[in-house]
């Protein structure tokens, strides 16, 4: 039979808040992609309003026009989608730090 023993560092005083994977680091982690989340929100927001405008008028720069709103949108996307893993892989990181030290503490006890 084989024992597996994971050693924990010992808390300390600063570090007893939970959950600990939320330090300083991945708050600002967050922040920073929530910033950039509304910055995509107003770039769509903008792509909108041109397309809009675009429909109203006919001429070769509104073609040429279109087809760079329509690559923006596509890379916006794209960077939506990103966003949204990195968030999700961050809270799942972090409920699984949390899981690992809560057992942790409760196997030591």
């Amino acid at each position: 039979m084989t024992t597996c023993v994971v050693i924990l560092p010992r808390p300390t005083s600063r570090s007893l808040h939970l959950p600990w994977a939320w330090d300083w680091q991945i708050s600002s982690g967050v922040v920073k992609i929530v910033v950039v989340v509304v910055v995509v929100v107003v770039v769509v927001v903008v792509v909108v309003v041109v397309v809009v405008v675009a429909r109203y008028s006919s001429s070769t720069v509104v073609v040429v026009v279109e087809v760079v709103v329509v690559v923006v949108v596509v890379v916006v996307v794209v960077v939506v989608v990103v966003v949204v893993v990195v968030v999700v892989v961050i809270v799942v990181v972090a409920a699984a730090a949390v899981v690992v030290v809560v057992v942790g503490i409760i196997v030591v006890k």
